[in-house]
């Protein structure tokens, strides 16, 4: 039980980074603003 929540959480993590990448990518290629890091 425990291992399954917690690579549920792993993988539910792993997503959430590649959705901010992604988001974080488009900003980058359609702002003018550099983003603060």
């Amino acid at each position: 039980m425990m291992m399954m929540m917690n690579e549920k959480m792993m993988t539910d993590r792993r997503r959430e980074r590649q959705i901010m990448r992604s988001v974080e990518r488009q900003r980058a290629s359609g702002a003018t603003r550099p983003t603060a890091h």
